[in-house]
């Protein structure tokens, strides 16, 4: 697939890059660049498709990472948190292994992508309960 040029980026296309942040941080270099959709007004444009909503809870497993980039488990779920994800009774650095959390989010591959974490409980109770 020939990626777009920048005058074929329109409002409702959804492209996929890995970029660098320049120096200064006023620009983005990216090497390719993947149109993963057509947009609406184009012919056989439609909608993207929706992420799958997903949503663990229970005890924090096997925390790497460093906020506001976390990787735990929940069960058998991966989750990962961004600084786009909101923590609610709490904050990123109140995640710790045997915290009760209810993550949601959107499913990314085999992981979740954490639009939201909440802290169950308090860090104490969490302690007294191990």
């Amino acid at each position: 697939m020939t990626p777009p040029t920048f005058s074929q980026l329109l409002v409702a296309l959804s492209i996929s890059a890995l970029a660098a942040c320049s120096g200064n941080g006023d620009s983005l270099t990216a090497p390719s660049a993947l149109n993963s959709s057509t947009p609406q007004n184009q012919p056989g444009g439609n909608p993207p498709a929706a992420s799958a909503s997903r949503e663990a809870n229970g005890p924090v497993a096997g925390l790497s990472g460093a906020c506001p980039t976390l990787r735990f488990t929940v069960g058998t779920q991966v989750v990962i948190t961004s600084a786009a994800t909101v923590f609610v009774d709490g904050r990123c650095g109140d995640v710790a292994v045997g915290r009760r959390v209810e993550a949601t989010g959107t499913a990314q591959g085999d992981s979740l992508s954490a639009s939201r974490v909440e802290l169950r409980g308090s860090p104490d109770d969490d302690a007294a309960n191990r």
